[in-house]
């Protein structure tokens, strides 16, 4: 069903799409939660890539969607709670399991899939905190085709080593050369670039960091 966004405020996540030739991410659309049903919706970021919507969700850009359900773009994001493994998985994700459908999406859609598409929560405010939760971008890129390989070695340590509590310290890269605002993220013993923060949030980060 068609119909105009709504202006109050809800939960949503955010749909982003991968580029294979330039891994750039672009986010392109957003799903909210209401009442008792779903929206969704496209963002500003799907205007420079309208071929690649129309590929994925058979629609135009001024359109906006009320589903009692979550489509099959989402709910594919979702591995079936019948699973022998979804416990485990879940377990990765700080989930108990028995979430709804969107806190589960919320969670399971940080993990691209094959269609190049990863769906991430929107930021939140906790105690005059900025709040999110993600997986490093970039660990192979950043590493699989170094040279040195005590630096590889140690930083597969790290990952494989890594603890509930561990932290990690954020740095602006100001000389990268692919991102104007990106964030690496460093352990805390050593000198070791372990990865960067995922491009959606990494703008945000870097304005708190700068004016914290």
């Amino acid at each position: 069903m068609r119909t105009q966004p709504s202006s109050s405020a809800s939960p949503s996540v955010y749909v982003a799409w991968q580029d294979p030739s330039t891994r750039q991410w672009h986010t392109i659309a957003r799903l909210s939660r209401l009442a008792d049903h779903y929206e969704f919706g496209f963002t500003r970021g799907a205007e420079g890539v309208r071929g690649v919507v129309k590929q994925l969700f058979n629609s135009n850009l001024n359109e906006h969607y009320l589903s009692d359900n979550l489509i099959s773009v989402f709910r594919n994001k979702i591995p079936p709670r019948t699973r022998s493994d979804f416990p485990k998985l879940a377990y990765w994700l700080n989930l108990k399991g028995d979430e709804s459908d969107f806190d589960l999406l919320g969670k399971f859609g940080l993990i691209p899939g094959t269609d190049g598409l990863l769906v991430y929560a929107a930021p939140r405010i906790e105690e005059r905190r900025y709040a999110i939760e993600f997986f490093i971008h970039g660990i192979r890129h950043v590493h699989g085709d170094s040279n040195d390989y005590q630096l590889h070695g140690d930083v597969l340590r790290w990952c494989k080593d890594a603890r509930q509590g561990d932290r990690l310290y954020a740095m602006l890269d100001v000389q990268n050369e692919f991102d104007a605002s990106a964030v690496a993220l460093r352990a805390q013993e050593g000198t070791i670039a372990v990865g960067y923060v995922p491009r959606f949030y990494a703008k945000d980060l870097r304005r708190i960091l700068e004016r914290p």
